[in-house]
């Protein structure tokens, strides 16, 4: 969508030079039209960014991102009703709150030696893990883990965002151990 606005030019007359007030007219438009294209952008921008935020709040997967502390920054309500924890217990927390099998204690560790390393372990990977309710009871996610690097920060500096991606296979684990004791009945 363009933007309207009302421009008022006044022609100014240079005897020496017919050309000048068109040139200076023209000068003036474009540094019109690149101000209000950068601020179409930045609003674009900021339209997109909230429709992304929207998008992952309405996931029907938990999703959760953490910055480079391990603290929780971003959930969504699926995250809220999985882990039975609301969005207020957990932004600001440590994301190991949610992890369970033992991992919780050692989740900081993980993120200091990826951002010291560099060697991606875990990330871009899809794999099972343990995770762990409100009321301390640990059921299996598949976990996928993604970085996202913010270079829009007001320092100038970069950001580094981790995205989790999770699964509740806790149905799926029930069904597997039924079959098993259907066979073994059998």
């Amino acid at each position: 969508p363009a933007a309207t606005f009302t421009v008022s030019l006044q022609l100014l007359r240079d005897d020496d030079n017919d050309n000048a007030p068109k040139r200076y007219i023209c000068a003036q438009l474009r540094s019109l039209k690149k101000t209000t294209t950068k601020a179409w952008n930045r609003n674009r921008l900021n339209q997109l960014q909230q429709d992304m935020i929207h998008i992952a709040d309405t996931s029907f997967d938990p999703v959760v991102m953490i910055n480079e502390a391990g603290t929780i920054v971003f959930c969504n309500e699926a995250t809220e009703t999985l882990f039975q924890r609301s969005k207020d217990e957990l932004m600001g927390q440590s994301m190991s709150i949610l992890c369970g099998g033992g991992h919780g204690d050692q989740h900081q560790s993980y993120i200091q030696r990826y951002l010291q390393t560099g060697v991606a372990k875990k990330m871009g990977v899809r794999r099972e893990v343990l995770a762990r309710k409100a009321d301390g009871t640990e059921f299996p996610v598949a976990l996928g883990l993604k970085e996202i690097k913010h270079e829009h920060t007001p320092e100038g500096t970069v950001e580094r965002l981790f995205v989790s991606y999770m699964s509740d296979l806790s149905q799926i684990r029930q069904h597997e151990e039924e079959l098993e004791f259907r066979e073994r009945e059998a």
